[in-house]
């Protein structure tokens, strides 16, 4: 608590300065905040509600509340939204904010429409009470990283797609 204390009057109160001196809350989306920076915002005093969305959904389609927080989560679905988890990990969401289709690309609907669920080609898991966990992901990215580091021709490793169903790997020697 002593160590705590400190932190806070050395560290913490200028990262809240910073952001306006009052800040209680804080929205974060667009990619998982990660719980190691959330823990950190926790400690200063700040509550970040993490939400999840894509373009497809045109708003979000779960979120935090102040009242329901955990870190490494982005919450439960927002009223009319439904969301489940598919056998391969992958999330898919349903309601009235997922668009309809892509303009004029009947192939691409098509390929991310299953009976109804958008196939948002994250992957999550669902905790308890159901809380959406975006930070879940179906194979470590080090260890596939590291595969390939193993290999005689390649010295250089880069994974992009983090999170997602589909990655793409670059290696070079």
């Amino acid at each position: 608590r002593l160590r705590h204390a400190a932190f806070d009057r050395l560290v913490y109160a200028k990262i809240r300065a910073a952001m306006g001196g009052r800040i209680r809350y804080n929205v974060s989306g667009g990619a998982p905040l990660g719980e190691r920076l959330g823990h950190f915002y926790r400690g200063a005093g700040i509550c970040v509600l993490e939400g999840y969305g894509l373009t497809e959904t045109t708003a979000p389609s779960t979120v935090n509340t102040p009242e329901l927080v955990k870190v490494g989560s982005v919450g439960l679905p927002l009223p009319g939204v439904s969301t489940r988890i598919a056998d391969d990990g992958e999330v898919l969401v349903k309601g009235p904010h997922v668009m309809r289709r892509y303009w004029r690309n009947v192939e691409a609907t098509d390929e991310v429409f299953t009976d109804g669920w958008f196939r948002t080609g994250d992957l999550g898991a669902l905790d308890v009470p159901d809380l959406f966990d975006h930070q879940a992901t179906a194979l470590e990215d080090g260890s596939i990283v590291g595969q390939l580091l193993g290999r005689v021709f390649v010295r250089r490793a880069d994974l992009d797609g983090q999170h997602r169903v589909q990655r793409r790997a670059l290696a070079s020697r």
